[in-house]
């Protein structure tokens, strides 16, 4: 009796419509009425190949996609009035490099940038000679997913600064050898797009106004408060 019902239910399930054409169908379907010339045409169809094989959740498909529909859009076959130096509107495009083929180029490079800026990890440099002040906020700062490094004083922060790509340093104030401020200095001057924000247990308004002026992009008193 349960598989006889299991059948009845897998033979009431409707079947596909017949009618339902793929968008890549209706593309085809497009191409072969729009009259293009030939090497346009051969050209679209490579195109057109191509994506029947990429998987449409890939950027390439979209960008391929797009592509044949801007071409299908292009007025072929249809005269013009005005007098045109169609050679001298070629041979621009030639030197220029405006052509279709190096527009979808351009595309599926600034989409694979954008997607590994959006992937990579932030790196934060972390100044403190209190070793354990230091290691805390390291660990919370790696459990949100950032790549951390560490330096005893301003001296061990430009070696580290020399030799690693850095997105953000978080500096105590007060350090032997070389302190927070002359840090901020040093590295306004030789990677003034790295922003630095400024640590103390000795927070007062005149070393915030100091540090701020300085140029340090924000001031935080200890114990941090990582929210702020």
């Amino acid at each position: 009796m349960f598989f006889k019902k299991k059948i009845e239910q897998i033979e009431e399930v409707p079947a596909a419509r017949p009618d339902a054409v793929s968008p890549l169908a209706k593309l085809r379907n497009r191409i072969d009425e729009a009259a293009l010339p030939p090497h346009v045409f051969e050209a679209v169809i490579k195109e057109l190949e191509k994506i029947e094989k990429t998987d449409p959740a890939v950027a390439e498909y979209s960008v391929g996609f797009n592509y044949i529909e801007l071409v299908l859009s292009l007025p072929w076959n249809v005269s013009s009035q005005c007098k045109l130096d169609l050679a001298r509107a070629e041979s621009i495009l030639a030197a220029r490099h405006c052509g279709l083929a190096k527009v979808k180029q351009r595309i599926l490079e600034f989409l694979a940038a954008k997607t590994l800026c959006s992937k990579a990890q932030q790196s934060i440099l972390i100044v403190d000679d209190e070793e354990i002040a230091r290691a805390n906020m390291e660990h919370i700062l790696k459990k949100d997913g950032y790549n951390c490094h560490g330096a005893n004083n301003g001296l061990d922060a430009l070696s580290v600064l020399a030799r690693e790509d850095i997105d953000l340093v978080i500096t105590d104030l007060k350090m032997e050898k070389m302190d927070g401020i002359e840090l901020l200095g040093q590295i306004n001057r030789v990677s003034p797009e790295i922003p630095v924000i400024m640590v103390t247990g000795f927070a007062t308004v005149t070393s915030a106004v100091e540090a701020l002026k300085k140029g340090a992009a924000h001031y935080l008193g200890k114990p941090v408060n990582l929210d702020e």
